[in-house]
């Protein structure tokens, strides 16, 4: 068995083979390189090689450059100091009026990190297809609204 880089590594160098500007094979020989590029596109993925290598009892290994909490016998919990400044709200005030939505993948019946086995997805209630967009009501509510007032941003 392969590390699921792994195979995405070798997928990558065999379809594209020397037009490739990637180093697959070196990127592969240390995950924290794969990290590294992270960083580069992700600004909230500062020194994250340096954070995932603190040990966690119970929480997340959040990306957030601060974080608060404190830790207790039996486990920690980590969350945002300020839960105004996330990468979303960050985003929001740049674009100003314009509306922001979050992007977020997850992993569901029937698949294993990259590989999916099935099309159904008896946890969400999704059936024969893998291409699926939930949308928080509120959102739904918010986008009608501008639409209707003729507002596109």
């Amino acid at each position: 068995m392969l590390p699921e880089p792994a195979i995405v590594a070798r997928l990558a160098a065999a379809t594209l083979g020397l037009r490739s500007r990637v180093r697959w094979q070196w990127l592969i020989e240390d995950y924290g390189r794969i990290r590294d590029l992270i960083e580069q596109v992700f600004p909230d993925f500062k020194d994250f090689n340096r954070r995932v290598a603190v040990p966690v009892v119970f929480g997340s290994r959040t990306p957030l450059a601060s974080v608060c909490g404190r830790p207790t016998p039996v486990r920690q919990f980590l969350y945002p100091c300020d839960s105004r400044d996330t990468p979303v709200h960050r985003a929001r005030r740049r674009v100003k009026d314009a509306i922001v939505f979050t992007l977020q993948t997850t992993r569901s019946h029937d698949q294993y990190n990259t590989t999916i086995y099935g099309h159904d997805d008896r946890y969400r209630g999704v059936f024969g297809q893998r291409r699926v967009l939930f949308i928080n009501k509120e959102d739904i509510r918010a986008l009608a609204s501008r639409m209707a007032t003729g507002s596109t941003s």
